[in-house]
């Protein structure tokens, strides 16, 4: 409630992975005001979901923001940035571990620099702003006819929760782990071409191979491609991934 925020009468509110917006009575309580902490180089990818858009965007980079919260939605002015570099390989839950490593790291002087006065607020670029949406479980489901170097985006960026899924006679398969191969248009989209016990299991796309490397069948555990192929022999060329029915 205000009237106990106003009550520990405090120099700075922070706040971090809040997912509301701060009222402005709450905003005018602290003497320097309330800062939140933002998984993005903002101005761009403002709103609830900046990892996986920069993920599905593929940035080669993104960071971590530090800002002094107004009446918007992620608009209020810098007082500190630090870049975190976006590998091959991160998906969302490791890139958001990394950049929230890297918040924690940077705290010490933002504090320091809020309590010695000598913070410097930078007002955000609006015209190079971009957003984030809220994501829903169906935006997790793979689409085939993409192509196989967007569907690893996907694959990342709905990493390790939801998952990214597909069907397989008529049970969800998500899948946490897959790498592209080629750039060749196949005539069947989603159809099981090859299945190997280290490269995984190659299903064509709209433009490529995705080589699936880890996978949950639904009922079943998560699963390097290897083991799963081992305990599930009915899984060979060519069935057709994709139908819920």
């Amino acid at each position: 409630p205000v009237r106990w925020l106003r009550g520990m009468e405090p120099d700075l509110v922070l706040v971090a992975a809040y997912g509301h917006i701060l009222p402005e009575e709450v905003l005018r309580v602290p003497k320097l005001g309330c800062f939140n902490v933002h998984a993005s180089l903002l101005p761009k990818y403002r709103g609830p979901e900046p990892v996986r858009a920069a993920i599905l965007a593929a940035e080669s980079e993104t960071g971590v923001t530090i800002f002094k919260l107004d009446a918007g939605i992620d608009t209020g002015p810098i007082a500190l940035q630090e870049k975190v570099t976006i590998q091959w390989d991160d998906d969302a839950g490791t890139l958001t571990r990394k950049i929230f490593h890297k918040g924690v790291e940077v705290l010490p002087k933002f504090l320091e620099e809020a309590g010695s006065g000598s913070l410097a607020l930078v007002s955000q670029k609006n015209a190079h702003a971009s957003h984030s949406r809220k994501f829903t479980n169906a935006d997790a489901r793979l689409d085939w006819s993409s192509s196989a170097a967007e569907l690893v985006l996907h694959v990342r960026a709905f990493s390790p929760e939801p998952g990214a899924y597909t069907f397989w006679r008529g049970k969800r398969i998500k899948i946490f782990r897959a790498q592209s191969e080629g750039n060749a248009i196949f005539g069947e989209v989603g159809k099981v071409s090859d299945i190997h016990a280290r490269h995984g299991i190659g299903v064509t796309t709209g433009r490529g191979i995705l080589w699936i490397r880890e996978l949950q069948l639904e009922g079943k555990k998560q699963l390097p491609a290897g083991d799963f192929l081992r305990g599930t022999r009915d899984f060979t060329p060519p069935q057709v991934l994709g139908e819920s029915e």
